[in-house]
C-alpha cells in the first residue's frame, strides 16, 4: 500500500502529476479495507466511536456545508472540458458541414468516434496570418465560413476580433474551458427548422442602446434592430423574441417587425414580465431576406415619471415545417 502511494507521488513531483481525483480512485477499495482493518485493531470501543464518528461528522460537513452552504455546488459544476457537448453544438447545427472547422485535434475523436460524422479538423488556427487567407477564401467563396473550436488554451482574441469585424458571428458557444464560434457572410448561412438564436451583436443598430446583463439589449427610446441577411428558403419562419416593456399612460412598449415581401407590420405589444413573444413570417421565395424589428412608440410622462422602454434578452428564428398548422 505505501509503495502504491510512493511511487506515483515520486513520479508527481519528478514529472508528471498522477495523484489526481481520477487516477487515484482506483486505491479508494484498498484505503477502505486498511482504513476498516486498522480501526478494528483498536482495543478501546471508546476511541473506535470517536474515530467513526469524527469521519461521519467530515463526510457530511463536507457533503452539505461545504457543497451547498457554501455554493460550490460540485456536483453540479463542470470540472473537465465539454468536449462532446461542443462537437454535438457543431453537428447539430452545421449537419452538412458546410462550414471549415479549425480547433484542437482531440475534437476529431468525438467527430469520427463518438458521433460517427464526417467533419473534418482543419488545423489550429494561430496566426493572424493564416485568418487573413481564410478570409480571403470566403471572399472568393472558396470556402463558406469558420468553425473556430477553442480547448485549453484559446485562440488569439485578435483573431477573433478580426472575424468579428470582417464577418458576421453567426452563433457561439462557451463552455467550462472549451468554445465554439461560427463566422460567417449572413447570405451564406440557411435558416432551418433548428431554433436558432440570432446574437444581439449581430443585429445592424443605427440608434445608441444599451446592454445589461449576459448581453441583453435595453432601449430606453425608439430604436431600429436589422438582422443579418440570413439565407431563408420559400416558406414560414417562426420569429420568438424575449423581451418585456414598460408602459405610460397606460400603453406598454410595443415592437414591429417588418420583412422583405410582407405588406403589413406584425405588431407585439410587450408586457412589465419577460415573456415569448412569437410571430409567423412568410417569405415566398428562397433568397437572403431583411427582419427589421422596431420600437416605435417611447414616451415619458414627466408627470407620473413613467417611461416607455424596452428589454430584450434573446431572438431566435426557425423555420416551421409545411406540415405544421402554425
Amino acid at each position: 500500500m505505501f509503495v502504491t502511494l510512493l511511487v506515483p507521488y515520486i513520479r508527481s513531483l519528478l514529472d508528471t502529476p498522477l495523484l489526481t481525483d481520477r487516477n487515484a480512485i482506483v486505491i479508494l477499495p484498498a484505503l477502505l479495507l486498511v482504513g476498516s482493518k486498522a480501526i478494528e485493531s483498536i482495543k478501546d470501543r471508546s476511541v473506535q466511536k470517536f474515530i467513526l464518528l469524527s469521519l461521519m461528522i467530515m463526510f457530511l460537513i463536507n457533503l452539505f456545508y461545504t457543497n451547498i452552504t457554501t455554493g460550490s455546488n460540485f456536483y453540479k459544476k463542470n470540472y473537465k472540458e465539454q468536449w462532446r457537448t461542443i462537437a454535438k453544438f457543431v453537428l447539430r447545427n452545421d449537419p452538412h458541414q458546410e462550414f471549415s472547422i479549425y480547433g484542437h485535434a482531440y475534437y476529431a475523436y468525438y467527430f469520427d468516434r463518438i458521433f460517427n460524422s464526417n467533419a473534418k479538423i482543419n488545423g489550429t488556427l494561430n496566426s493572424i496570418e493564416k485568418a487573413v487567407k481564410i478570409y480571403n477564401d470566403i471572399e472568393t467563396d472558396i470556402v463558406n465560413g469558420i468553425w473556430i473550436l477553442d480547448a485549453h488554451d484559446y485562440t488569439n482574441d485578435h483573431i477573433h476580433d478580426y472575424f468579428n469585424r470582417k464577418l458576421t458571428k453567426i452563433m457561439s458557444l462557451n463552455l467550462y474551458r472549451v468554445r465554439a464560434s461560427l463566422y460567417a457572410k449572413a447570405s451564406k448561412f440557411h435558416v432551418t427548422s433548428t431554433r436558432f438564436k440570432i446574437p444581439l451583436q449581430s443585429f445592424s443598430i443605427h440608434e445608441d442602446f444599451q446592454t445589461g446583463d449576459n448581453g441583453m439589449l435595453i432601449a430606453p427610446w425608439n430604436i431600429t434592430l436589422v438582422a443579418p441577411r440570413f439565407m431563408y428558403s420559400k416558406g414560414k419562419y417562426l420569429l420568438t423574441i424575449n423581451a418585456k416593456g414598460s408602459k405610460a399612460n397606460n400603453i406598454y412598449s410595443r415592437l414591429k417587425i417588418y420583412t422583405s415581401g410582407l405588406e403589413d407590420e406584425k405588431v407585439i405589444s410587450l408586457n412589465e414580465d419577460f415573456l415569448e413573444y412569437s410571430v409567423s413570417l412568410t417569405f415566398e421565395k428562397k433568397g437572403s431576406h431583411d427582419i427589421v424589428i422596431n420600437f416605435d412608440n417611447d414616451f415619458i410622462n414627466s408627470d407620473t415619471n413613467e417611461d416607455r422602454n424596452v428589454w430584450i434578452k434573446s431572438i431566435e428564428i426557425q423555420k416551421i415545417p409545411e406540415w405544421s398548422n402554425y
